[in-house]
Order: C-alpha cells, then sequence, then structure tokens
C-alpha cells in the first residue's frame, strides 16, 4: 500500500533524477571555506550549533575553556555573526549555576535553550535566555529547570535533548524514566508522565523522543525487556500531553538509543528505523498497523549489544514529501568526553556513517549513501534537494541529488558538527578551536 502525499509526484521526480547520480563520484566545485574563527573555549561533538530566526548569529557551547587545563568542564555559550564567525557575545553558564553545556535549542522567537549538567552528575540542567536581535543575550530573563536523572552501573547516560513547541512556550524533555513538558518562560513543570515505567532500569527505560513542531506529534519509543514499543501523543495548549497511539514494534527490532522517529504533515503516519535489522517502516497511527516496510543494508547491525547503543535518526520533509535516514554510526554520551573535540571511552563504538533517502511510501530510493566513517554532522537544504554531511576522518560532503556536478568534498583536519542557516547562506562546521563558515 503507498502513502499519499500531496508532494508525491514530486517525490516521485526528485527519487527517480537521483537514482540516477547513485554511483557518482563526489566532484569538487569552487566552494571554499573561509579560515577558521578561533573561539575561546575548546568544542566537542556534543557542541551543536542553532541559529536566530533571521539567520544573523549562530551560537554554539564550548567543552572547556582554552585557559584551563584539558579536564576542566565548559562553561560558556558563544553567539557569532554568521557572515563573519566574529564572537558577538559570551554567558558564562557557571555563574547561573549550570556547566558542560552541550546541546542548543532556539525557539521561533529567539529564546535559548541550553542543555547542561548541574552542581551534581546526575542532575540535567536546562537553561533559557532570550537572545537579543544584536546576538547578545538577555540574562535578566533567564530561568534553570533542573530534572534529576536516574542512573545505574551500566547506564550513566545524562540525556540532553531538548524539544520545542511551535510557539516556543512549551519544553518538553525526558530524564529516561518520564517525560516531561515545562513553559520555557517560568520554568514550572506543566506534565510528567512515566510512559509505564514503574521501575526504571537500563532495560526498562525511555530510549528516546522525537517532536514535530508542524504535525504537533510527539514520538516516545520505550524498552521493556528487551521489546521496543512507540507512543505517540500530541501537545495541547496547555502544555498537557494527550495519546494518540501505541505502536508495537516487531518483536527482534532493537531502536538504537537517542534514536530519532519523524512524522507525515498531517500527523497520521510515523516512520522509524531498527537499528539491527536496518527497516524502515511506517505505520499508520490511529490504528497502529505498518502501512509500508523497507530494508536497507547500511542501517543494519548484526551485533545486538552494539545496536541498542548505534541511534537512527528519521526526519520527514514537508516541503518534497522525502524521507531522510542518517546512521551516525557512532556512540554520543553526555558525561563521557574525556578530550576536546573527542569521545573516548573503553569500548567506544565506531562503525561507517551511511544516509538515505527515500519517498513517503518508501518505495522509492532516491539516495544511498556508506561513508568511511562515522557521521558528525547532517544537514538538507530547506527543498530537500542538497545534503551536507561530515565525518570524523574530517571530511565534508555536499551532495546535491539533482545535479551531481553541483556535489564536492573538503578535508579538515577535524569535523565536529555541521550546521546550516538558509536564511545566511552557510553552512558551518565546527572544530576543536572554532568555527568554519562555507557559502551554502
Amino acid at each position: 500500500m503507498r502513502i499519499c502525499t500531496r508532494y508525491q509526484t514530486l517525490a516521485l521526480l526528485l527519487c527517480g533524477l537521483a537514482a540516477l547520480f547513485y554511483s557518482w563520484s563526489t566532484k569538487a566545485d569552487s566552494t571554499q571555506p573561509s579560515a577558521m574563527v578561533t573561539l575561546p573555549g575548546k568544542l566537542s561533538d556534543l557542541n551543536n550549533i542553532v541559529f536566530t530566526q533571521d539567520g544573523k548569529v549562530g551560537l554554539v557551547a564550548s567543552y572547556n575553556e582554552s585557559n584551563e587545563s584539558g579536564s576542566s568542564n565548559g562553561h560558556y555559550v558563544y553567539s557569532f555573526d554568521t557572515q563573519t564567525g566574529q564572537v558577538i557575545d559570551t554567558l558564562d553558564t557557571a555563574k547561573v549555576g549550570t556547566i558542560n553545556p552541550t546541546k542548543l535549542a532556539i525557539t521561533s522567537n529567539n529564546l535559548l535553550v541550553i542543555s547542561a549538567r548541574g552542581s551534581e552528575s546526575n542532575i540535567a540542567t536546562i537553561l533559557t535566555t532570550p537572545v537579543n536581535a544584536d546576538g547578545s543575550f538577555d540574562l535578566s530573563h533567564r530561568i534553570n529547570v533542573a530534572f534529576s536523572v536516574p542512573m545505574s552501573e551500566d547506564d550513566t547516560i545524562l540525556p540532553d535533548d531538548v524539544a520545542l513547541s511551535s510557539d516556543g512556550r512549551y519544553g518538553i524533555y525526558s530524564n529516561k524514566a518520564s517525560i516531561f513538558v515545562f513553559s520555557t518562560t517560568t520554568g514550572e513543570k506543566l506534565f510528567e508522565e512515566n510512559v509505564g515505567i514503574d521501575s526504571y532500569s537500563s532495560e526498562n527505560r525511555l530510549e528516546s523522543f522525537s517532536y514535530d513542531p508542524i504535525s504537533n506529534r510527539l514520538g516516545i519509543v520505550k524498552q521493556q525487556d528487551n521489546k521496543y514499543y512507540l507512543y505517540v501523543y500530541s501537545l495541547n495548549d496547555e502544555g498537557q500531553l494527550e495519546v494518540k497511539g501505541l505502536i508495537n514494534l516487531l518483536s527482534d527490532e532493537i531502536v538504537g538509543f537517542g534514536s530519532k522517529v519523524a512524522f507525515n504533515g498531517d500527523g497520521s503516519n510515523v516512520y522509524i528505523a531498527s537499528s539491527n535489522k536496518g527497516y524502515v517502516s511506517c505505520y499508520d497511527i490511529k490504528k497502529a498497523s505498518p502501512i509500508a516496510r523497507r530494508y536497507i543494508l547500511g542501517l543494519a547491525d548484526s551485533n545486538e549489544d552494539e545496536a541498542r547503543l548505534l541511534p537512527i535518526h528519521v526526519d520527514y520533509s514537508n516541503n518534497n514529501g522525502l524521507v531522510y535516514i542518517q546512521k551516525p554510526g557512532h556512540i554520543q554520551k553526555p558525561g563521557h568526553i574525556q578530550k576536546p573535540g573527542h569521545i573516548q571511552k573503553p569500548g567506544h563504538i565506531q562503525k561507517p556513517g551511511h544516509v538515505s533517502v527515500v519517498s513517503s511510501d518508501l518505495f522509492n530510493l532516491a539516495f544511498d549513501k556508506e561513508f568511511a566513517s562515522p557521521l558528525t554532522g547532517f544537514a538538507y537544504s530547506q527543498d530537500g534537494s542538497i545534503l551536507y554531511s561530515g565525518t570524523t576522518q574530517g571530511g565534508f560532503f555536499k551532495f546535491n541529488l539533482l545535479n551531481a556536478d553541483e556535489s564536492l568534498e573538503m578535508d579538515f583536519t577535524d569535523l565536529l558538527h555541521v550546521g546550516l542557516s538558509e536564511k545566511a547562506n552557510k553552512v558551518i562546521v565546527t572544530q576543536p578551536e572554532g568555527i568554519n563558515l562555507i557559502d551554502k
């Protein structure tokens, strides 16, 4: 059965044209990055980039400060000009009760939401502060929200994912045992639900959550006794979650910790990928039944223990009706960084990264590429025709699904993250010492 969308014709055209370029060798064009703009702090691959709504200001956090020892904790967030890379303002999170800021998010009205660690190792802190039009931080209206995170001997992960409602009024966070909704302006916790997790353990926890503000759907993946379930909610105007569906995944499927699901435009269907079987599945949420399923070899992993730790991220583009699937190929665990720029821990898993693009009915494969090393970032243009990715070996790639001649490859000494701002017409890649700006 096919999934009908308003963009099916465009999606099929993109798939057909892109299929012509499956075997392309990446070509270089004249685009060159700017010289690296050095930041005062050291960055890691946990530090993503976000942009203000006009695209003029970028924001990134640091792992540690350059004037301190390598084992020290970072506590700065920087705003920078997206055309020059120059630092505009600096926020010292240590002065407002947090350390180790990692992941950032930003609302539609430029309220910056910072995930960080609190004063204790099992406390996650969310810090919010407005970003002014000139890129400066408005600390007079900042708030802190603290969450206690359960730990075990084999699970010391401190989650740093925060999702935001379309109007920016609400934030969503999971501490692996419950899902929370909080006010981004007051810090009040408005909703809490344990999603059936009566007794937390590493085999009885919430593995991930994904919120889509367009369809207003929240997907929560729960593991219980080595089986996986997908709960679907919507967010109402009062900040409460309402149940929309429960999907029992295949009994032998594994969904890696931190995986992301995606929803179609009206929120009737959900897409999810298994980390062991390599299946990408589409489910009807109301009926809790599968619509389509596709096997992609590069997503599969026969080692079940490793598959449980390796996420796969799925995204749906409302502009072209295509489904974008990314397998980073390595674990990102906040709290396990031992050196700026890298995650180094015994047994750290690193496998080839993989990116696939399929039509919404999962019938047509528009793009499929396996990389030589894990991915450090992935982004795609608003119309979905251009893909950007980086790898742990320092490779930066641009793929044009409609014109292979506009594809390119660049090499960096270190590459930690890839960020895209269409309004600034820039792709920004981070390195341990700073950022590089590339014309889109």
